[in-house]
């Protein structure tokens, strides 16, 4: 495993971590004279394809470019590799670090929706976001539309 999966994993396995926790607690109280709900149906699992998500840089110390002298270019020291190895793309009046991170947001978003639109008999908020994804995706129809203007 690489230094960049770990870390991104480290963020949901804390906040599983807490969770956990919090359940212990609610399940260390007295129990109440009402009787317990009945169990929930499994929610289905997402999975991402790391393989089709933009990669993402990850700040390492070997970034530091020790060529420029921090004191005087302070930029430099900083951002210096990073910007001789990441040239602004063709379609862009911009790059940085910002627009990978929102460039993978999307990427996982619409994996995340064409899941959900495959669910077979969804219900509440998977409905929803499965309805607008077929909506949005019926390109027959929407060309349909179009030409009615």
């Amino acid at each position: 495993m690489n230094i960049r999966k770990s870390q991104t994993l480290l963020l949901p396995l804390a906040i599983a971590v807490a969770l956990a926790a919090c359940s212990k607690k609610e399940d260390a109280a007295p129990a109440a004279a009402t009787p317990a709900p009945a169990a929930a149906p499994a929610a289905p699992a997402y999975t991402l394809d790391e393989s089709k998500l933009p990669s993402y840089n990850a700040f390492h110390a070997s970034d530091l470019d020790s060529a420029v002298d921090a004191c005087s270019d302070f930029g430099g020291y900083v951002n210096g590799k990073w910007l001789a190895a990441n040239e602004i793309p063709g379609d862009r009046t911009s790059w940085g670090a910002f627009t990978i991170l929102a460039e993978r947001s999307v990427a996982v978003q619409h994996q995340l929706a064409e899941q959900v639109a495959a669910l077979q008999n969804p219900t509440g908020i998977e409905k929803i976001v499965g309805d607008f994804w077929a909506t949005g995706m019926d390109e027959a129809r929407i060309n349909a539309q179009a030409r009615s203007r």
